[in-house]
C-alpha cells in the first residue's frame, strides 16, 4: 500500500471538515485515535477533538492528550504590564525590572480549535505522523 504525502492528508481532512454542516474525520496518531468534529454553536464553527473516544477526563488524561488540544498563550492584560512597569521603576528590584518584561505568563489548552486554519498549524507545527482512518 502506498503512503500519501502531508499535503494530500491535509487535503482529505479538509474535504471532510469543510462540509456544509457536520463534518468528521478519524485520524490515527501514533496509538492514539484522534476523532475531529465540525460543530456549531450560536452561529460560530469549532472543532472539538476526542481522543480514544474522550474530549476530557482525569488529570492524567489531561496531561497525556493535551498535545493534540488548541495551545495557547496566556499574555498578562496591560493594566498588570503598566503595574510591573512602574513597580520594577521603583523598588529598582532586579526581580521586579525581570517581571516586567515578562509578557506571556503560560499556556492554556481548549480540547477544541475555533479555526481549521488553527487546527492544522498547530499539528503540523507539532510534527505529528498523521494517519487518515477511512470510515465504513
Amino acid at each position: 500500500m502506498f503512503r500519501l504525502t502531508e499535503k494530500e492528508i491535509w487535503d482529505k481532512i479538509t474535504d471532510k471538515l469543510t462540509v456544509p454542516y457536520f463534518g468528521r474525520v478519524k485520524l490515527k496518531i501514533g496509538d492514539d485515535e484522534v476523532t475531529i468534529h465540525k460543530q456549531w454553536q450560536n452561529n460560530k464553527v469549532f472543532f472539538p477533538v476526542y481522543v480514544n473516544g474522550w474530549i476530557r477526563g482525569s488529570k492524567e488524561f489531561e496531561e497525556k492528550y493535551k498535545k493534540y488540544w488548541w495551545e495557547k498563550d496566556i499574555n498578562k492584560s496591560n493594566k498588570m504590564i503598566e503595574f510591573d512597569k512602574k513597580l520594577a521603576k521603583l523598588t529598582k528590584d532586579p526581580e521586579h525590572i525581570k517581571s516586567a518584561e515578562i509578557k506571556v505568563i503560560g499556556k492554556s489548552y481548549t480540547p477544541f480549535f475555533k479555526s481549521l486554519r488553527t487546527l492544522k498549524s498547530q499539528y503540523k507545527k507539532r510534527g505529528f505522523e498523521i494517519e487518515i482512518l477511512e470510515e465504513e
